[in-house]
């Protein structure tokens, strides 16, 4: 089960089949970012310039945006999330996935996130996702609701 526990607490021994996501609280990103920032950077350009990252350090510095770590005996991967209260329901969106080799369909991710959007009150769990991802996550009870699409102006 995911349990509120922040970088810098000590994980040793949790780590079983799997691994754990945890939340780096927004006093100690600027502690993790020079590891995390090229794997976040090459997910931005994915985003076709949606978020520069400028504005996200600022976002996830005063906590607006969250930064999950992927610790799978290592730190295999990021996701920088975001808490959101629409009118009708409190939504948990992961706006990028980023890590070599690190996607949302391994099921120890799905699990830790599905958990660490509850502990956040949570009732839906929503991810941005290309359409190779959209068919992974699809398999785990995933479902596309709309696709956005851009024109460049």
């Amino acid at each position: 089960m995911y349990t509120r526990r922040r970088v810098g607490d000590r994980f040793e021994g949790e780590v079983g089949q799997g691994g754990v996501l945890r939340e780096v609280a927004a006093l100690h990103v600027a502690s993790v970012w020079p590891f995390a920032r090229e794997w976040v950077q090459t997910a931005m350009e994915h985003g076709d310039g949606e978020w520069d990252e400028k504005c996200l350090r600022d976002r996830l510095d005063c906590g607006n945006l969250r930064l999950l770590l992927a610790i799978e005996g290592v730190v295999r991967g990021v996701l920088v999330c975001q808490i959101c209260d629409g009118p009708k329901q409190r939504e948990a969106h992961v706006l990028y996935a980023a890590g070599p080799s690190f996607t949302l369909d391994k099921d120890w991710v799905e699990k830790e996130l599905v958990e660490w959007a509850k502990a956040n009150r949570a009732e839906v769990l929503q991810a941005f996702a290309r359409p190779a991802v959209s068919r992974l996550l699809s398999a785990n009870g995933w479902k596309e609701t709309y696709r956005v699409v851009r024109k460049r102006l």
